[in-house]
């Protein structure tokens, strides 16, 4: 595939790359990435949903959330055993639903000290 000024994204990659290893900041790739995706979703209006569940489910995550999903939106799931029962679901890395079950203990319990 040929991208600007007749570079492959191959090579864009490596110079990308490249780039991050001279100056340093190889490390933090997945931070510069991630905060890429999110510029990328707010220019075009997508949503990312993370769905958080302490074990695999019979049905996929964009299953169980289909209602706020639109046909863009991209749907991440994650198995968290610390959560024990329940799900959380995050929209564009903010905290949006949590119904866990390790969240309903910790307000239990930090409320009755």
């Amino acid at each position: 595939m040929t991208m600007a000024h007749g570079k492959s994204s191959d090579e864009i990659r490596r110079n990308f790359l490249d780039l991050l290893r001279f100056s340093g900041d190889e490390a933090h790739l997945a931070k510069i990435l991630a905060e890429a995706e999110r510029f990328l979703r707010e220019e075009d209006g997508t949503k990312k949903f993370s769905v958080r569940v302490a074990r695999a489910q019979k049905k996929p995550a964009h299953e169980l959330i289909k209602h706020l999903v639109g046909s863009r939106d991209v749907v991440e799931e994650e198995i968290d055993p610390s959560l024990i029962a329940g799900m959380k679901v995050i929209v564009n890395d903010e905290m949006a639903f949590d119904g866990s079950l390790r969240s309903k203990l910790d307000r239990l319990f930090s409320s009755a000290g």
